[in-house]
């Protein structure tokens, strides 16, 4: 798949990273804003207006949700033949890795489970717990 300006997406580890991050982010963001099970369509277009702009190609979030459903399905127990996946599969699960690493580490999770917009904040955003330290 080759994105508008000729990067064979698939092979871009780099921009695979930058587009799960986003990705990453909004799911934060639609979480953080109260979700959108039940929301009004005001409610949904707020938060569909807050959402930062993707800074990619669409070629880019089509091979990442694809990155996210293999790992899902790898994390299942489906079992894949290297006839199956191959060095892209790889690359792009590679890259699905760092982009979780970057977004856990920048948005902790308290006990409690919900994620912190910053890793520097004192405070649980739900249930209130004090964190010890910078958490850096």
């Amino acid at each position: 798949m080759m994105s508008a300006r000729g990067v064979h997406v698939e092979r871009d580890a780099e921009g695979l990273k930058i587009a799960l991050r986003e990705i990453f982010e909004e799911a934060f963001l639609r979480e953080a804003s109260g979700g959108m099970d039940g929301a009004t369509a005001s409610t949904m277009a707020r938060i569909a207006e807050e959402m930062p702009q993707r800074s990619l190609s669409p070629g880019y979030y089509t091979r990442a949700e694809y990155l996210l459903d293999l790992a899902t399905a790898i994390e299942c127990g489906v079992g894949y033949s290297a006839e199956v996946l191959g060095r892209d599969d790889a690359l792009g699960l590679q890259a699905l890795k760092r982009a979780r690493n970057e977004f856990e580490r920048d948005h902790p999770a308290c006990s409690c489970g919900a994620r912190q917009h910053s890793r520097f904040i004192s405070q649980c955003r739900r249930c209130g717990a004090k964190f010890q330290g910078s958490r850096d």
